[in-house]
């Protein structure tokens, strides 16, 4: 016979016999909201250093043509022009520098997502003679003082990476 199980709130319920315990069930539940919070805090602060990092963009000269460029490959933050060069810009959020920079959040790994989006997003606008780089924008976010804004332009090159955009 096959046992049933339903669903509340996203958290799967299974019966007392197949979890051996009833507790089992209560704190997986806890844990779910725990981490749901969590999660949504963490949006609230990249969201809130994006919006941060548009305006930091603009007000220095650059246009933002694309804002969470994503592909199956890769995402970019931003893409934006300044002198008829292409910038694609990663940004990165803290609200201390516990767990590290915001900068040196920016891995291999997404160096070469990001630059998967960039190539893509120079195919499908066949922009091969326009010049690129690629920027990270750290931002430190403290309780109750202005945000900290660093802006690395080149940040990384696609030899780093070991991959060309065409």
């Amino acid at each position: 016979m096959k046992k049933s199980s339903f669903s509340v709130s996203s958290v799967r319920f299974y019966p007392e016999s197949r979890l051996k315990s009833g507790r089992r069930a209560v704190a997986k539940k806890r844990s779910f909201y725990f981490l749901s919070a969590m999660i949504n805090d963490q949006l609230d602060i990249g969201d809130r250093g994006e919006a941060i990092a548009e305006k930091f963009l603009l007000d220095n000269g650059y246009a933002v043509i694309a804002r969470n460029y994503t592909t199956k490959g890769g995402e970019v933050d931003f893409i934006a022009v300044e002198n008829d060069e292409i910038c694609f810009v990663e940004v990165k959020t803290r609200t201390g520098i516990e767990m590290g920079r915001p900068e040196e959040a920016v891995t291999f790994s997404k160096k070469r997502r990001i630059a998967r989006a960039a190539k893509s997003f120079i195919f499908e606008k066949d922009l091969y003679a326009k010049s690129c780089r690629f920027d990270v924008i750290a931002i430190l976010l403290p309780d109750n003082s202005e945000p900290a804004i660093e802006h690395f332009k080149n940040a990384f090159r696609l030899d780093e990476i070991r991959m060309k955009l065409y």
